[in-house]
Parts: C-alpha cells; structure tokens; sequence
C-alpha cells in the first residue's frame, strides 16, 4: 500500500506528459492541414487585378484566420465583359476552403456557359445543393461589367449589398433578391442593372469588413460604412 501511494504521484507526471505529447500532436496535425490549406486557397485567388483602361479596380483580402471562405475572382468573358465574383462561406478553416475551392469552379464554369449572372447564380446552387456539408452555404454576389458602356448587370444570392458613391453626388444601395447558394435547389435569382459613369465608385465587400472593430472594440457596422463611402 505504501508502495501504491509513493507511486501514484509519478504515474499521475507520467499521464499528464503523455496528455500534453498527445496535444501538441494534435495541434501540429491541425496547423500543418491549416497550412495547406491556406496555400490552396492562396493559390485560388486572383495573382492580379484586371487592367481594363479607362477603370481603376482594387481588391483586398485580410482573412481573420488561418483560413477564411471570403474569396473574390475575375473572369475575361469572350464577350469582352468582365465578370466579378465576391463570395462568403458560411464556417471557417478548413471545410470552408474546401467550398470556397468547389464553388469558384462551379461559378467560373457556368460563367463560361452562360450570359445572365442570375442562371450563372442559379446553375451554380443547383449544383452545390447535393455536396454541400450540413449547415453551410455560400452567400455570393455576381457581376458582369462591360468596360466600354459602364453597364453592370448583377445578382445577388444572399451576399452583403454593395454600394455606388456617384461622382455627381449620392450614394446607392444595390439591391437584388436572391437565397445563399447551397440552402435549396431550383431558386430563381432576381437581375438587376446600373450604369457607372466617370469618377463613379463601386465597393463590394464581405461582412467582414462591417464586423471589424477599432481599438476600442467598436464595431464598424452599416450605417459608419456607408458613411465612409459618401466621404470618399
């Protein structure tokens, strides 16, 4: 019994380390799949931004961890138009790289195929319904921009609204109805169309942007947005 009790201490040492061993482990496991999936993604996004003349386009991307399902993509259409994705999966890490990856395929490939960005919108869900993991989906905004007559046709499945600060004063809210691709099969996505003139601005983002807070952990929200776009 003395013996039991001396040794009880040094076997509870030993459990504890071989507890910690197994977690680190564990941690390596999960940082290294991170890893590679942030390099697959990475890989996915535009290494450039179009250069279209007379246009001045940007793009930013900051995820908020290791790996994020925001993700943005041009496509040259043969039509000359060019053809902007924004996108947002629902999770986080690794299962929303990996949607992030099959649905820029998806829309790229029906892109390809078809004019209106609502069939583009409507093709893609349709074929992401069958796959897509429990409890996610994809919100996505799609646009097609003709550089030449400053015509955007647009759709929008379930994405934040973008924003046009018009250079002769105002600012709009782009509106479109639409569900987030990956929830139900067979749903319609509603078209609209604007034109941009010279010195226009137009800003599309991801709630990321309107959930990011300042040093005094305020958060950015709709309304200072809005603002910021009216003010520059």
């Amino acid at each position: 019994n003395d013996l039991a009790v001396q040794a009880a201490p040094a076997v509870r040492v030993a459990q504890l380390v071989r507890q910690q061993e197994l977690a680190a482990v564990e941690r390596e496991r999960i940082e290294t799949e991170l890893r590679v999936a942030r390099t697959i993604q990475q890989t996915l996004l535009p290494k450039e931004v179009p250069a279209l003349e007379g246009w001045d386009i940007a793009a930013l991307w900051q995820p908020a961890r290791e790996v994020s399902g925001d993700f943005y993509d041009f496509i040259h259409l043969d039509n000359g138009c060019l053809g902007v994705i924004i996108a947002d999966v629902t999770d986080k890490g690794v299962p929303a790289a990996l949607v992030m990856a099959t649905t820029r395929t998806l829309l790229r490939a029906a892109a390809e195929r078809l004019v209106a960005p609502g069939d583009v919108l409507a093709r893609a869900n349709d074929v992401l319904c069958p796959d897509i993991p429990p409890k996610m989906f994809v919100t996505c905004l799609y646009a097609v921009v003709n550089p030449a007559s400053g015509h955007v046709r647009y759709a929008n499945a379930g994405h934040d609204m973008p924003y046009v600060r018009r250079t002769a004063g105002g600012i709009e809210e782009l509106r479109a109805r639409g569900m987030p691709l990956g929830l139900l099969p067979g749903m319609p996505y509603e078209e609209k169309e604007i034109v941009l003139q010279p010195g226009d601005t137009l800003l599309l983002y991801s709630d990321g942007l309107v959930e990011a807070h300042n040093a005094k952990r305020e958060m950015l929200g709709f309304p200072q947005l809005r603002s910021l776009v009216e003010e520059h």
